[in-house]
C-alpha cells in the first residue's frame, strides 16, 4: 500500500474545496498571502484523518467533508504564528511567510485564515445540523485551547532552557501540541459525523497519544537527520531555535557536567547568535551519546503500543479504510517528510 499516494488523493479532494473558501476579492494581495501556506500544500494528515476514520466507521459521501477543510484550515494559521513565534526559516520547502512580508503581515494572515476556520465551521449547520455542529466547534475549540497551552510551555520553557528538561516534560508538550490536535481530535471528528457513540470511541485517546508521540518524536529526528529538499524544513533548525525535544531531554541526562553547560549555554543564545559550529558541537553530542538512536527506539516503541491499542478496539471491523489507517502506523516511524 502507497501511503503517500493514498494522503495525496484525499488531500486533492480537500485541498479543492479549502481554496474556495479563501476569497478572490479586494484587496487582492491580502487575499493572495492567504493562499501562500495553503498552496504550498502540507502533507494534510489531520484532515485524512477526519474523512478515513468517517469511512472505516460507514460514513459515505462528503457529509465530513467541511470539517475536515476546517481542520487544515487549523493548520494552516497555527502554523504562521508558529514561525514567527519559532523564528523560523523554512516552511514546505520555502522561505516562511513573515521572512517574506514582515511579522505584521503574517499575524494578520493567521488572524484573517482563523476567521474563514470559523466561517467553515458555522456551515456545518447547513450539512449536519445544529447539535453536531456545536458539538464539533466545541471540541474543537478545547483542542485548540491545549494546543496553545502546550504552544505556551514549549516556548517558555524554550525561552528558560530548563537545565532538568525530562522525557515527562517533552511528552506534557506533545500530548497537547501534536497527540490530541494532530491524531485524537480529527479521528473523534470523523467518527462522530459517522455517527459512532462517544463510549465506542475511548480507544482513541490513548491511540492518539501513542502514535501522536512516534509522530513528533520522528518529526524530531527527522529535523537533525533529513533530507532538507525532501523534509521541507531547514535540518538542524530545532537547534537554531532550541527546541527542546526527547533528543534534548536524553542528551542532556547522558552527557558529562562540562558538556551539559555548553549545551545549554548554545540553546540559550538567540537563534541570530548561533553559528554553525555551535549547531554542529550539539548535533555532534547527539550522535555520540546515540540520543537521536534513543529517539528513534522509543519513537517505534510508542508505534507498536498504538498498533496494540487500535486493533483490539477495531477487532469488528474490516474495511479498507481501517487497513489504510494500519498502515498510517508504519508510515509514522518511516517517513521522510
Amino acid at each position: 500500500m502507497d501511503f503517500l499516494k493514498i494522503l495525496e488523493e484525499y488531500r486533492e479532494k480537500v485541498f479543492d474545496l479549502l481554496i474556495k473558501e479563501i476569497p478572490q476579492k479586494e484587496p487582492i494581495d491580502h487575499y493572495n498571502i492567504l493562499r501562500e501556506y495553503p498552496l504550498r500544500k502540507g502533507k494534510y494528515l489531520r484532515p485524512f484523518l477526519v474523512l478515513i476514520t468517517y469511512e472505516m466507521f460507514g460514513g459515505k459521501g462528503t457529509t465530513a467533508l467541511n470539517t475536515a477543510v476546517a481542520m487544515q484550515l487549523s493548520e494552516e494559521w497555527i502554523l504562521i504564528h508558529d514561525d514567527i513565534e519559532d523564528d523560523s526559516d523554512m516552511r514546505r520547502g520555502k522561505p516562511v511567510l513573515h521572512k517574506i512580508y514582515g511579522v505584521p503581515v503574517a499575524v494578520n494572515a493567521g488572524d484573517a485564515l482563523y476567521l474563514i476556520m470559523m466561517n467553515v465551521l458555522r456551515k456545518n449547520r447547513e450539512i449536519l445540523g445544529d447539535d453536531i455542529t456545536f458539538e464539533i466547534i466545541d471540541i474543537m475549540y478545547a483542542t485548540l485551547e491545549r494546543t496553545a497551552a502546550g504552544q505556551y510551555l514549549e516556548i517558555h520553557w524554550t525561552e528558560n532552557v530548563k537545565e532538568d528538561f525530562s522525557e515527562d516534560d517533552f511528552y506534557r508538550i506533545a500530548e497537547g501540541k501534536t497527540c490530541l490536535y494532530s491524531i485524537t481530535t480529527p479521528m473523534i471528528l470523523g467518527a462522530r459525523i459517522a455517527g459512532v457513540d462517544a463510549e465506542r470511541l475511548k480507544f482513541i485517546r490513548p491511540f492518539g497519544d501513542a502514535i501522536g508521540k512516534a509522530f513528533q518524536i520522528q518529526d524530531d529526528v527527522l529535523n537533525l537527520t533529513g533530507d532538507e529538499k525532501i523534509y521541507g524544513k531547514e535540518i538542524g533548525g530545532d537547534i537554531r531555535e532550541g527546541k527542546l525535544t526527547l533528543i534534548f531531554a536524553n542528551l542532556i541526562k547522558t552527557c558529562t557536567a562540562d558538556e551539559k553547560k555548553k549545551v545549554i549555554k548554545i540553546y540559550m543564545k538567540k537563534r541570530t547568535d548561533k553559528t554553525d559550529d555551535d549547531v554542529l558541537y550539539v548535533l555532534n553530542l547527539m550522535k555520540s551519546y546515540k540520543s537521536i538512536e534513543y529517539a528513534k527506539q522509543k519513537s517505534y516503541e510508542f508505534a507498536n503500543k498504538a498498533r496494540e491499542i487500535f486493533m483490539e478496539a477495531t477487532a469488528d471491523i474490516n474495511n479498507e479504510s481501517k487497513d489504510v489507517l494500519v498502515n498510517l502506523i508504519d508510515f509514522i516511524i518511516t517517513r521522510k517528510v
